[in-house]
């Protein structure tokens, strides 16, 4: 899929999503997902319908959106602002 930014032109998004778990102290899991555009909430719906299918319990959370102030960007980069205002770590 090709994603078009604002300031950057058009590229491909190819490798940027993350797919993974992690342990909890309670011993559940929370599977998650990270990319750059958009995720379909129907993959979390099968996952969570597999695992209660399955004998588990599982929930959707309300996902977390960080989206770039794109004024900022543009002013990052014409040399106008560190790029540390962005918040990025």
């Amino acid at each position: 899929m090709t994603l078009e930014a604002p300031y950057d032109g058009s590229h491909p998004v190819t490798g940027t999503r993350q797919f993974g778990y992690e342990a909890r102290l309670d011993g559940s899991y929370n599977f998650f997902v990270r990319s750059v555009d958009r995720f379909s909430s129907n993959t979390q719906e099968n996952l969570k319908n597999f695992v209660n299918s399955t004998g588990g319990m599982s929930t959707v959370i309300e996902p977390v959106h960080s989206r770039p102030d794109w004024e900022k960007v543009q002013e990052v980069l014409q040399g106008l602002r560190p790029i540390s205002d962005l918040g990025c770590d």
